[in-house]
């Protein structure tokens, strides 16, 4: 019996292990992705800030239609 019970600890033992790797796991990924997440949202403002750039240099090109005769 006394064997049978080591046996029984050592299992709940390993689950523990397991259980934790799991979460830790998990964890690591949300972190991975958040981080991606961010990096996409840093990307996409680039963009957005390019984009303005270029609309605004393309304003001041465009003559104005206040001018127009």
């Amino acid at each position: 019996m006394h064997q049978k019970q080591e046996i029984m600890l050592k299992l709940a033992e390993i689950e523990e292990s397991l259980n934790q790797l799991e979460q830790n796991l998990y964890d690591r990924i949300r972190i991975e992705k958040q981080d991606r997440v961010d990096s996409f949202h840093i990307e996409v403002q680039k963009v957005e800030n390019q984009l303005d750039r270029c609309e605004g240099i393309r304003d001041i090109r465009r003559p104005s239609s206040s001018f127009a005769v």
